[in-house]
């Protein structure tokens, strides 16, 4: 048998500090302690006990990712990660789930919007693109479909990018050097050589 020794509040009153027979201690959500009517000195039999462990953990790492959600969009392997610094990973996973479930987590959805910021407000090519998303755990064929369901043309983009951002470029005095110091600019940027060269040609026409 396990039996509470105390209960403490936290400051905020939103969990309380736990001591135990056994000589551990925890911390579980207010709720959990309110829907168990916890109490000094009440005892459980080990699984019991879990039980109500299970409980405020699910508890509360639902309100860590609600927290975490509001401050802005979070990807399943993102959220699930963040999650595991403060629950373990069954509780976490269930939680993730159930974010997608409310409608709060849509990796598909929250790709669409990060390479539609970059292709078209960042102007990135798709190149800087895939080398932004990958390492945050995006899949390479999941971000090109996408750039292609929002019909994505490098050559657009650059005929608008270079006017008004290398305007020197336009000017029938340019030297050699002033057009390989845009292109290395621009293949930064994540676009190819040819598209460059390609979309410097009608600029300058």
């Amino acid at each position: 048998m396990i039996r509470i020794l105390s209960l403490t509040p936290t400051k905020s009153e939103k969990k309380v500090k736990v001591e135990l027979s056994d000589g551990s201690r925890c911390v579980l959500d207010s709720d959990t302690a309110v829907l168990y009517r916890l109490k000094e000195d009440q005892a459980f039999v080990e699984s019991a006990w879990e039980e109500i462990c299970a409980e405020s953990r699910l508890r509360l790492a639902k309100e860590r990712a609600f927290n975490l959600l509001e401050y802005r969009a979070r990807s399943k392997g993102e959220l699930f990660s963040r999650l595991c610094e403060k629950t373990d990973a069954e509780t976490a996973s269930a939680v993730v789930e159930k974010m997608c479930e409310l409608g709060l987590v849509d990796d598909r959805q929250l790709l669409r919007d990060k390479v539609e910021n970059l292709l078209f407000t960042k102007k990135y090519g798709l190149k800087r693109v895939v080398y932004d998303l990958v390492p945050k755990g995006f899949d390479k064929d999941e971000i090109l479909e996408v750039a292609e369901e929002l019909s994505y043309d490098p050559f657009d983009v650059l005929c608008e990018w270079i006017p008004s951002h290398f305007p020197e470029v336009l000017s029938e005095e340019t030297d050699e050097k002033e057009f390989q110091r845009v292109i290395a600019a621009l293949m930064r940027r994540g676009f190819s050589y040819e598209e460059i060269k390609r979309a410097l040609r009608a600029c300058c026409e």
